[in-house]
């Protein structure tokens, strides 16, 4: 718990750091959006206001409206409040550990990592920024499957699958990522179970006829195409025709003329996944910032690979294992999807942080 509360600390620090001395930099842009919507909800919930518009993804400033209501709008009380999200975050990334049967030794390195190995995350998890939060949900999401698998209860099993219900509905109004990400979750565990159960039946001319059929049928719909819209019409959305950012990953002009082709979807989202994880090269390095940025890319693919090295070998809770592993990079193929710069990028792999090092900690037993 001392590494939890060091971190805590240091988070707390930079709030006053950045409020007193000087400014740090990457919270200006978003952090005044989500300011901004707060106060503009919190007048609606006064009454200064008739209407208010809600929006899938803006829960965050929902919550931050409130929380100015009763103690009075101030960006220093909404970024002490993403620091102690990232202290509740903590706790749990250590319950989980313990859940686990982590040893003590193992689970003080493992807070040591997720205190400190990213040191982007560490400011952006001071800020008034929705990633906190989500990597918040997501630890507590992971906590509450393993509590399901373990309890021998009935009736606290039935409690624990409600309340991860409840926290998968405000998980999703996070962000609009989030509700493709347990759309695409689901459908991707009942396809599994399906071919599962009907694994040895389909492996004949019958399950080629049905594969062949379901992608006529996506090509019918048009599917592809508006997953192409989606993906187009979301970034193009984020870039700034007027003032190019140095990080974006293309120009303005070049990106918003793109057209949709089967192939180019793929190609459009094997680049973003790519930039997502690459960029910045070393040959677009051009200020201190990112170079962390680039270190931090650096560390993320080490630390993946050895993910993936652990994958392949057979030990106790491999389910939970591949469970983590398939939602981490669900989520972050998916959120590399609506990123165009990789300012962002290193915000938006804060709320997988956690999957990410609780599989690089994983107790390996062997069956």
């Amino acid at each position: 718990m001392q590494i939890i509360y060091i971190g805590f600390f240091v988070r707390v620090l930079l709030v006053i750091t950045n409020f007193f001395f000087f400014p740090i930099p990457g919270g200006e842009y978003d952090t005044m959006k989500f300011y901004e919507e707060a106060i503009l909800y919190k007048r609606y919930l006064a009454g200064d206001i008739e209407q208010y518009n809600y929006q899938l993804g803006w829960i965050y400033s929902n919550f931050l409206g409130i929380i100015f209501l009763i103690f009075g709008d101030s960006v220093i009380l909404g970024s002490i409040i993403s620091c102690l999200a990232w202290f509740f975050s903590a706790i749990v990334f250590r319950h989980i550990l313990i859940e686990l049967k982590c040893k003590k030794k193992l689970i003080s390195i493992a807070l040591i990592a997720y205190t400190f190995i990213f040191p982007l995350s560490v400011i952006y998890t001071t800020f008034l920024l929705r990633e906190v939060y989500i990597l918040l949900l997501f630890n507590i999401l992971v906590f509450v499957i393993l509590k399901i698998q373990n309890e021998i209860y009935l009736k606290k099993k039935i409690r624990n699958i409600i309340f991860f219900l409840l926290t998968s509905i405000i998980f999703i109004f996070f962000h609009r990522s989030n509700a493709v990400f347990y759309a695409t979750f689901v459908i991707s565990m009942i396809s599994y179970l399906f071919l599962k159960n009907y694994y040895k039946k389909l492996i004949n001319i019958n399950g080629f006829i049905i594969v062949i059929t379901l992608f006529s049928f996506l090509f019918f719909i048009n599917f592809y195409n508006k997953v192409f819209d989606v993906i187009h019409l979301y970034q193009t959305g984020h870039f700034d025709p007027q003032g190019p950012f140095r990080a974006d990953y293309y120009t303005y002009g070049d990106f918003s003329n793109l057209q949709y082709s089967f192939l180019g979807l793929f190609e459009l989202v094997i680049q973003n996944i790519f930039n997502y994880f690459i960029q910045p090269s070393f040959i677009r390095v051009t200020t201190i910032a990112d170079m962390v940025a680039l270190c931090e890319n650096i560390i993320r693919i080490f630390l993946i690979l050895i993910v993936i090295t652990r994958f392949v070998r057979k030990f106790e809770n491999k389910k939970i294992y591949t469970l983590i592993l398939f939602s981490f990079l669900l989520m972050e193929v998916i959120y590399s999807q609506a990123t165009v710069n990789w300012g962002s990028a290193s915000r938006h792999h804060v709320p997988a942080t956690g999957l990410l090092l609780l599989m690089v900690f994983f107790p390996i037993k062997k069956n």
